[in-house]
Protein backbone atom coordinates (compact mmCIF):
# COMPACT_ATOMS: atom_id res chain seq x y z
CA UNK A 1 0.00 0.00 0.00
CA UNK A 2 1.23 3.48 -0.79
CA UNK A 3 2.02 5.80 1.77
CA UNK A 4 -0.03 9.11 2.49
CA UNK A 5 1.48 12.49 3.12
CA UNK A 6 -0.29 15.47 5.29
CA UNK A 7 1.33 18.90 5.37
CA UNK A 8 0.23 21.58 7.57
CA UNK A 9 -2.62 23.86 5.75
CA UNK A 10 -0.16 26.83 5.94
CA UNK A 11 1.86 25.65 3.45
CA UNK A 12 0.70 25.83 -0.35
CA UNK A 13 3.52 23.70 -2.59
CA UNK A 14 4.08 25.39 -5.90
CA UNK A 15 6.98 24.61 -8.39
CA UNK A 16 9.69 26.78 -6.78
CA UNK A 17 8.99 25.42 -2.94
CA UNK A 18 6.70 26.07 -0.25
CA UNK A 19 4.88 29.16 0.35
CA UNK A 20 2.62 30.86 2.50
CA UNK A 21 0.48 33.94 3.25
CA UNK A 22 2.36 36.93 3.86
CA UNK A 23 1.29 40.09 6.15
CA UNK A 24 0.22 41.98 3.25
CA UNK A 25 -1.79 38.91 1.92
CA UNK A 26 0.00 37.54 -1.03
CA UNK A 27 1.96 34.50 -1.08
CA UNK A 28 5.82 34.66 -0.54
CA UNK A 29 8.50 31.84 -0.52
CA UNK A 30 9.10 30.62 3.43
CA UNK A 31 12.28 28.39 2.65
CA UNK A 32 15.51 29.98 3.85
CA UNK A 33 18.53 28.41 3.37
CA UNK A 34 21.58 29.50 5.62
CA UNK A 35 23.77 32.10 4.51
CA UNK A 36 20.61 33.90 3.21
CA UNK A 37 21.09 36.12 6.29
CA UNK A 38 24.29 35.42 7.98
CA UNK A 39 23.17 32.98 10.84
CA UNK A 40 22.62 29.86 11.87
CA UNK A 41 19.85 27.41 12.01
CA UNK A 42 18.10 27.98 15.27
CA UNK A 43 17.42 31.80 13.84
CA UNK A 44 16.82 30.55 10.32
CA UNK A 45 14.67 27.78 11.44
CA UNK A 46 12.57 30.60 13.82
CA UNK A 47 12.34 32.64 10.98
CA UNK A 48 11.15 29.98 8.41
CA UNK A 49 8.51 29.10 10.69
CA UNK A 50 7.49 32.74 11.35
CA UNK A 51 7.00 33.11 7.60
CA UNK A 52 4.72 30.30 7.35
CA UNK A 53 2.60 31.68 10.36
CA UNK A 54 2.68 35.03 7.97
CA UNK A 55 3.97 37.45 10.62
CA UNK A 56 7.23 38.14 8.73
CA UNK A 57 7.29 40.16 5.08
CA UNK A 58 10.05 37.64 2.97
CA UNK A 59 11.39 40.78 1.03
CA UNK A 60 12.61 42.57 4.47
CA UNK A 61 14.85 39.57 4.93
CA UNK A 62 15.62 39.63 1.07
CA UNK A 63 16.94 42.86 1.19
CA UNK A 64 18.83 42.80 4.76
CA UNK A 65 20.84 45.80 4.53
CA UNK A 66 17.99 47.80 3.68
CA UNK A 67 16.16 46.71 7.78
CA UNK A 68 13.69 49.15 9.08
CA UNK A 69 13.93 48.07 12.75
CA UNK A 70 10.46 49.66 13.03
CA UNK A 71 8.82 46.81 11.43
CA UNK A 72 8.44 43.32 13.20
CA UNK A 73 11.37 41.72 11.36
CA UNK A 74 13.58 44.82 12.48
CA UNK A 75 12.69 43.98 15.74
CA UNK A 76 13.19 40.69 15.83
CA UNK A 77 16.98 41.62 14.40
CA UNK A 78 17.57 43.34 17.44
CA UNK A 79 16.30 40.61 19.80
CA UNK A 80 18.41 37.83 17.70
CA UNK A 81 21.31 40.46 18.11
CA UNK A 82 21.11 40.62 21.84
CA UNK A 83 21.06 36.88 22.24
CA UNK A 84 24.05 36.76 19.77
CA UNK A 85 21.87 34.15 18.13
CA UNK A 86 21.62 34.92 14.35
CA UNK A 87 25.54 35.03 14.88
CA UNK A 88 26.81 32.34 17.07
CA UNK A 89 26.32 28.26 16.83
CA UNK A 90 24.21 26.47 19.55
CA UNK A 91 21.38 28.87 19.66
CA UNK A 92 18.85 27.08 22.96
CA UNK A 93 15.09 26.68 23.26
CA UNK A 94 14.57 29.28 25.97
CA UNK A 95 16.63 32.04 23.13
CA UNK A 96 14.34 31.14 20.81
CA UNK A 97 11.36 31.58 22.84
CA UNK A 98 12.32 34.82 24.75
CA UNK A 99 13.39 36.32 21.34
CA UNK A 100 9.70 35.42 19.45
CA UNK A 101 8.04 36.57 23.38
CA UNK A 102 9.71 39.70 22.98
CA UNK A 103 8.33 40.71 19.50
CA UNK A 104 5.17 38.76 18.72
CA UNK A 105 3.49 38.18 21.75
CA UNK A 106 0.44 39.56 20.56
CA UNK A 107 0.33 38.23 17.39
CA UNK A 108 1.48 34.46 17.55
CA UNK A 109 0.82 31.81 19.56
CA UNK A 110 3.06 28.94 20.74
CA UNK A 111 3.89 25.57 23.26
CA UNK A 112 7.33 24.39 23.99
CA UNK A 113 8.41 21.48 24.82
CA UNK A 114 11.78 20.88 26.55
CA UNK A 115 11.46 16.67 26.52
CA UNK A 116 13.36 14.13 24.01
CA UNK A 117 12.49 10.38 22.77
CA UNK A 118 9.29 9.48 22.16
CA UNK A 119 7.79 12.37 24.37
CA UNK A 120 9.04 15.15 22.55
CA UNK A 121 7.69 12.78 19.12
CA UNK A 122 4.60 13.06 20.43
CA UNK A 123 4.36 16.37 20.77
CA UNK A 124 5.32 17.00 17.37
CA UNK A 125 2.57 14.72 15.99
CA UNK A 126 0.07 16.56 18.05
CA UNK A 127 1.00 19.67 17.16
CA UNK A 128 1.61 19.25 13.42
CA UNK A 129 -1.47 16.99 13.08
CA UNK A 130 -2.98 20.48 14.32
CA UNK A 131 -1.78 22.51 11.52
CA UNK A 132 1.16 23.97 13.82
CA UNK A 133 4.47 24.23 12.13
CA UNK A 134 7.22 22.73 15.08
CA UNK A 135 11.32 24.16 15.10
CA UNK A 136 12.45 20.55 16.17
CA UNK A 137 15.93 19.91 17.62
CA UNK A 138 18.38 17.21 16.14
CA UNK A 139 20.85 15.41 17.88
CA UNK A 140 23.84 13.88 16.28
CA UNK A 141 27.00 12.30 16.99
CA UNK A 142 28.91 15.54 15.61
CA UNK A 143 26.01 18.61 17.52
CA UNK A 144 22.80 19.46 17.20
CA UNK A 145 20.71 21.17 14.87
CA UNK A 146 17.30 23.15 14.38
CA UNK A 147 14.79 22.04 11.65
CA UNK A 148 11.05 22.61 10.90
CA UNK A 149 8.54 20.02 10.51
CA UNK A 150 5.73 20.99 8.54
CA UNK A 151 4.20 17.28 7.84
CA UNK A 152 3.41 13.96 8.46
CA UNK A 153 3.82 10.43 5.96
CA UNK A 154 1.39 7.67 7.26
CA UNK A 155 1.63 3.78 6.40
CA UNK A 156 -1.51 2.31 5.08
CA UNK A 157 -2.77 1.62 8.74
CA UNK A 158 -2.38 5.53 9.48
CA UNK A 159 0.70 5.08 11.91
CA UNK A 160 3.24 8.28 11.42
CA UNK A 161 6.08 6.73 9.35
CA UNK A 162 8.33 9.90 8.63
CA UNK A 163 8.41 13.89 9.59
CA UNK A 164 8.47 16.11 6.76
CA UNK A 165 10.89 18.89 7.40
CA UNK A 166 12.35 22.51 6.41
CA UNK A 167 16.00 22.21 6.97
CA UNK A 168 17.84 25.42 6.16
CA UNK A 169 20.85 23.37 5.83
CA UNK A 170 19.79 21.52 2.99
CA UNK A 171 18.81 22.25 -0.92
CA UNK A 172 15.74 24.30 -1.44
CA UNK A 173 13.02 22.29 -1.93
CA UNK A 174 10.98 22.05 -5.85
CA UNK A 175 7.77 21.44 -6.45
CA UNK A 176 7.92 19.51 -2.97
CA UNK A 177 6.63 21.08 0.40
CA UNK A 178 9.78 19.70 1.83
CA UNK A 179 13.48 18.91 1.62
CA UNK A 180 14.14 16.54 4.37
CA UNK A 181 12.67 13.24 5.99
CA UNK A 182 13.01 11.88 9.26
CA UNK A 183 12.38 7.76 9.37
CA UNK A 184 10.80 7.22 12.84
CA UNK A 185 11.46 3.44 13.28
CA UNK A 186 14.12 3.78 15.92
CA UNK A 187 17.14 1.38 16.28
CA UNK A 188 17.05 1.50 20.31
CA UNK A 189 20.46 3.52 20.15
CA UNK A 190 21.87 7.07 21.04
CA UNK A 191 20.79 8.52 17.96
CA UNK A 192 17.24 5.94 16.85
CA UNK A 193 16.11 7.96 13.45
CA UNK A 194 17.24 8.05 10.11
CA UNK A 195 17.43 12.11 8.88
CA UNK A 196 17.64 11.87 4.79
CA UNK A 197 18.40 14.77 2.57
CA UNK A 198 19.23 15.10 -0.93
CA UNK A 199 22.77 15.47 -1.72
CA UNK A 200 23.71 13.94 1.08
CA UNK A 201 26.05 10.90 0.84
CA UNK A 202 24.95 9.09 3.47
CA UNK A 203 21.76 9.38 6.04
CA UNK A 204 22.40 10.87 9.47
CA UNK A 205 21.53 9.13 12.36
CA UNK A 206 19.74 11.39 15.01
CA UNK A 207 17.88 11.73 17.91
CA UNK A 208 15.03 13.91 18.67
CA UNK A 209 15.36 16.89 21.49
CA UNK A 210 13.12 19.78 22.42
CA UNK A 211 10.58 21.33 19.89
CA UNK A 212 8.10 24.70 19.89
CA UNK A 213 5.48 25.14 18.23
CA UNK A 214 4.01 28.26 16.55
CA UNK A 215 0.54 29.27 15.02
CA UNK A 216 -1.00 32.88 14.31
CA UNK A 217 -3.47 34.31 17.03
CA UNK A 218 -7.09 34.55 15.79
CA UNK A 219 -7.80 38.12 15.89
Amino acid sequence: MMATYSVIDLIDTEHAGPTAISPSGERQKVFLRQGDADGACGPYSMLMALLICGLVDRDHIDYFARLDRRTNYGKLMDQLDKHSGLFRDGTTLDELVSVIEGVFTHHLSFEQNSAAGTEVRGFVYTQVAAGHPVILGLQFAEGNHWVVVVGLEYHADQSISRLLLLDPSGPPPAGCAWNCLITLQGTGSRYPYTCWRPNDHAPWRVSLNQALALWPREH
